[in-house]
């Protein structure tokens, strides 16, 4: 018996308590209660007070009436599957509990978007419960023996802490998936690592695999939490683990070693480590790629594989090959959505989007605004449905529209749809402004930029400034996670200033915007040396249009020297970026009347592609003008 699993039927434990498992559906009465289901579920989409009507129906009967609702919230969507939710958060009743949480793990509706709200509401029951069998439990019961010789047997209390660790481990994924609860899902993926160690350090024969599925946990919540460095550290302890594993062949290892790959090359992204990033990302890839060729089972984890891939290939500039590879991602996701929409529709969405961004960066705009606008409807369908966990992506979807609209100089509308990404996020960080403020402020700061562009300068302003007053507040909470992002605003707020003719406001911004990312850069140099020249030059150019012309070479110099290393690392993906910080040292050479320094420039000469060493021409236009080309938009 797998540990893993949960040690006692269903069956049994309504027996102990006192209770018959309830007969399973056959025939014609099940069609006719699927039937009524249906029916009433499709009415309550259209009419609210039906939904008392459906709710009336459920009530009392959910142990029965289980797997029949399950497969009409599949077909019919909302509300069925929201109102078994509210049945069941409405009373302590660990036996349906552990009865759905149960059918939701079942492959057909483990991923279905419709079961996710009740999937979170029955594994926090039984979360419950487990915890509590622990802390009453009298005495470990030997259950049986390992298979090898020499290994320890496992007994109760092993099987309790599996299950328990089991139950927290996907409980902190429904979290996240439904609510962004980052934070509680964390909590609970520790409990479950501390029980996966000293399970695996008994029986790594049985627990290691378990252990790296929490470690990936782990890692993708601290890279949501702004820790990327932590988050690289379990990624690689989960694949050490896991290559381990799948050094002798069995599947099911082969798939989460692809797993782990993945997850390390999200956190080498994360670090801008990007060639290792590109790297772990094509393994991955590989390895699913035969995986398919076993079974096609496998072909929604080769869909993310090609989107990770298509990311990468981005960040080093292979922009046709990422083309290529997002191209194939989306293609299999819309088969995958046609029989199951309920599933991979959103994924979809995310893929269509990430195929319009690497659209316009390749100057396909046209085709990059068809995209981003078709993720747009699917997201509008799903937010509908799904309005708890679908609005954030669709606020997200609509600012990446926004951005291609104003690609196509359609600047009107690029703030029109902007706007209404800013209502859904103001909508939803009144109940959770930790969760959505940062989407907000990425939102602001965008529409302050359009502004500019339109010299809509006390419209800029008001943008700009609430972006950075949001961030602060972050801050207060999660340094570091949201410190960076401040930074970024303030760059963004310096332009806006600066447009305004608040020159001494716009240098104090880009002041702090650099002592941020100094500090930052100080500790995770990777991540944050790129931004820590970026806004060096930027203070470098206001100092030079103030006539601060010796003091803005030397700035200019030093984010040459910080940006070379990097740059050498990671020549294709840096080039741009080291470029306009080169050219602009030059610049302030010629105007300061220095003579540019060999031994700063050569390093960079001996790297750069088609570097001749002469400063490319600017733009010697109006204060604002300049400040326009300095704001910057996100998608």
């Amino acid at each position: 018996m797998n540990p893993e699993v949960s040690s006692l039927s269903i069956s049994s434990r309504l027996v102990r308590a006192g209770k018959a498992p309830p007969a399973p559906l056959e025939g014609e009465r099940l069609r006719k209660i699927s039937s009524g289901l249906t029916r009433l579920s499709r009415l309550a989409q259209r009419r609210e007070p039906t939904r008392q009507l459906l709710e009336d129906a459920l009530r009392g009967r959910m142990e029965e009436l289980a797997e029949p609702a399950c497969e009409v919230a599949i077909e019919t969507g909302a509300p069925i599957a929201s109102v078994m939710a509210k049945i069941l958060d409405e009373r302590w009743s660990p036996i349906l509990a552990d009865q759905l949480m149960h059918l939701c793990e079942q492959e057909r509706y483990r991923n279905s978007y419709h079961l996710m709200e009740l999937s979170v509401v029955a594994t926090r029951q039984v979360f419950k419960l487990r915890q509590i069998w622990r802390s009453d439990r009298r005495r470990s019961l030997k259950l049986f023996t390992g298979k090898d010789q020499g290994q320890p047997p496992i007994d109760s209390d092993m099987l309790q802490k599996a299950e328990l660790a089991r139950t927290a481990n996907n409980l902190a994924a429904r979290l996240v998936t439904v609510g962004r609860r980052y934070s509680q899902a964390r909590e609970v993926v520790e409990m479950a690592l501390e029980f996966r160690r000293e399970l695996a350090g008994l029986r790594p024969d049985m627990f290691r695999s378990p252990l790296a599925d929490s470690l990936l946990n782990q890692s993708g919540l601290l890279a949501s939490l702004g820790r990327p460095t932590q988050a690289l550290e379990a990624a690689q302890e989960a694949t050490v683990i896991y290559r381990d594993l799948a050094a002798h062949g069995a599947a099911r290892h082969r798939a989460g070693f692809a797993s782990s790959l993945a997850r390390l090359s999200q956190g080498l992204s994360l670090l801008n480590r990007h060639r290792q990033a590109l790297d772990s990302a094509l393994a991955a890839l590989a390895i699913r790629r035969a995986l398919v060729s076993e079974t096609e089972d496998h072909r929604p984890a080769l869909a993310d594989s090609l989107i990770q891939a298509s990311r990468a290939l981005s960040a080093l500039n292979k922009h046709l090959e990422a083309l290529g590879a997002m191209r194939e991602a989306v293609q299999i996701l819309r088969d995958l959505a046609l029989d199951r929409p309920d599933v991979f529709q959103g994924t979809l969405a995310e893929a269509l989007s990430g195929l319009s961004n690497v659209l316009n960066t390749l100057n396909r705009k046209p085709e990059a605004f068809e995209v981003a606008t078709e993720a747009v409807d699917f997201y509008r369908e799903l937010a509908s449905q799904h309005s708890g966990f679908f609005r954030s992506s669709l606020a997200t979807s609509l600012n990446n529209q926004a951005l291609r609209l104003n690609a196509l100089d359609r600047r009107k509308d690029a703030i029109r749809v902007l706007s209404e990404a800013i209502a859904i996020y103001r909508d939803l960080a009144q109940a959770r402004p930790h969760i959505y403020d940062s989407g907000l402020a990425i939102s602001l700061s965008n529409r302050s930029a359009m502004y500019q562009a339109a010299e809509c300068w006390a419209e800029a302003l008001v943008d700009a400034e609430e972006a950075v007053q949001i961030r602060r507040r972050l801050v207060v909470e999660q340094p570091g996670a949201y410190s960076p992002d401040l930074a970024m605003s303030l760059n963004n707020l310096s332009a806006v200033l600066e447009g305004l003719a608040r020159s001494e406001d716009a240098r104090g911004a880009l002041k702090e915007a650099v002592d941020i990312f100094r500090r930052f850069a100080a500790k995770e140099p990777d991540a944050f040396l790129p931004n820590l020249a970026l806004s060096l030059r930027n203070l470098s150019y206001h100092l030079m249009q103030q006539g601060h012309r010796g003091q803005a070479c030397s700035i200019a110099e030093e984010a040459v020297e910080i940006m070379t290393p990097v740059f050498q690392r990671h020549p294709r993906a840096f080039t741009p970026q080291m470029r306009a910080i080169t050219n602009h040292y030059l610049e302030a050479c010629r105007t300061s009347g220095r003579n540019p320094s060999a031994g700063i420039l050569g390093p960079v000469a001996g790297v750069m592609p088609d570097a001749d060493g002469r400063p490319r021409p600017r733009d010697h236009g109006s204060t604002r003008n300049r400040a326009r080309k300095r704001s910057s938009t996100r998608s």
